[in-house]
């Protein structure tokens, strides 16, 4: 598939956001919370929020359960059910395709920033850029008072897991 194509895909499912982060912190110059027992792992609480149902399917099909449940932190800017219903159906039945994995794998982590932020601090970089976990940049900025990721407005803020 063309690299336009898939920077579209980016695009498209950049519309609607929730921030999900771990608040498990091993990296240096952060505290360590203390785990909640009541506290559910990201891929958990993708895979039981209905809004996230397509993503968690991507998830599954690009075999990234596993990582999102391993050690972070990780803050991810899940795109919603209503952002994936933005794609062709064809779009996303070729994106979800097993010998499209590379791509799916590229277009979620473009969704992972590889670190906690919450809202409060997303909103302090406002005009800046941060890398996502494929390594390309995302615009943080307000509009109105709210946090946009890109053009996606983040809709729900600060899920801890």
């Amino acid at each position: 598939m063309k690299r336009n194509k898939i920077l579209y895909w980016i695009s498209a499912l950049a519309l609607c956001t929730i921030i999900l982060s771990t608040v498990y912190v091993k990296a240096q110059n952060m505290t360590t919370a203390t785990p909640d027992s009541n506290e559910k792992d990201i891929a958990s609480i993708i895979n039981t929020d209905g809004r996230l149902s397509t993503l968690s399917s991507a998830l599954d099909t690009a075999e990234l359960v596993t990582t999102l449940r391993g050690d972070g932190p990780f803050t991810i800017f899940a795109p919603t059910n209503e952002a994936f219903e933005k794609l062709s159906t064809q779009t996303l039945k070729d994106l979800m395709m097993p010998e499209n994995k590379t791509k799916l794998v590229d277009v979620l982590f473009y969704h992972v920033f590889p670190g906690r932020v919450s809202s409060d601090q997303a909103t302090k970089l406002d005009g800046q850029q941060i890398t996502m976990q494929n390594g390309k940049q995302v615009d943080i900025y307000l509009r109105d008072g709210e946090l946009y990721i890109n053009e996606a407005k983040v809709i729900i803020k600060d899920i801890p897991a």
